[in-house]
């Protein structure tokens, strides 16, 4: 059984509407945006005579494209939550814009950090793949095995196929580090919302690594332990264990 398939069996199954229901919001307000931005070009005589006109088609368009940015985050996150917890668009996206809210120095942190290596990798692998080509068409010694120089040589000029290869990559990185990134959310809300369930009882189920990571002065004292078959080891366990060690003291 693929998990892929599965995965989307059951999205077409129980999550269609919250599918639905997010991208008609995003669609709503490109919409909106596009009748402003036809207005505004219909109207650039009028904003020339008028600079208070013009300036408020100018602050308009800004809210819109703000507007856009954070529906398009939320929508994200909200389908991460309906992934993870299987409710509807709106009850996800309310509780992961609280678990955001409240947990906010975590998520910016961990939201900067990724933003700043996925885009490394993505700028490394296009120049790369760009480097590599440019060895392919000039007949470096660069160029892999089984690949002749001579007849690479005929190209009249490697401007062309540069850019197409660096277009081509940097399409392929999108798709592949937009898994990453997702990967990163997903962990990211599983990780708030383990520290929203479990605040009353101070014990955890994430990892030591990740809660040394993320925020290793507030909760790295109160991570669940667990054994070898992943079960909780109590307090009681540890108790029993010290009492075992003096009832052997006074044998």
């Amino acid at each position: 059984h693929s998990p892929v398939l599965a995965a989307l069996s059951r999205c077409l199954k129980f999550h269609l509407g919250s599918l639905a229901y997010g991208g008609f919001l995003l669609a709503f307000i490109s919409l909106v945006r596009m009748l402003v931005h036809y207005l505004d070009a219909h109207t650039k005589q009028l904003q020339k005579k008028n600079r208070f006109l013009h300036m408020f088609m100018c602050i308009v368009k800004c809210c819109l494209r703000c507007l856009e940015k954070c529906g398009k985050y939320v929508s994200h996150m909200a389908y991460l939550v309906v992934a993870t917890r299987g409710t509807g668009f709106c009850s996800s996206a309310m509780w992961a814009m609280s678990l955001i809210r409240k947990h906010m120095h975590q998520v910016g942190t961990v939201h900067v950090i990724a933003y700043f290596l996925l885009r490394l990798g993505r700028i490394g692998v296009v120049a790369l793949s760009t480097f590599a080509m440019f060895g392919l068409l000039t007949g470096s010694r660069l160029v892999p095995f089984g690949y002749e120089p001579d007849a690479l040589l005929g190209v009249s000029s490697p401007l062309m196929p540069m850019l197409a290869t660096l277009l081509c990559a940097h399409s392929i990185t999108g798709f592949c580090f937009g898994v990453f990134q997702t990967a990163i959310d997903t962990i990211l809300l599983s990780f708030c919302e383990d520290l929203e369930l479990n605040k009353d009882a101070h014990s955890y189920y994430m990892s030591m690594e990740l809660s040394h990571y993320i925020d290793k002065h507030t909760i790295k004292h109160h991570v669940k332990k667990v054994d070898e078959y992943g079960l909780p080891i109590g307090e009681a366990n540890d108790e029993y264990a010290e009492f075992s060690q003096d009832l052997d003291r006074n044998n």
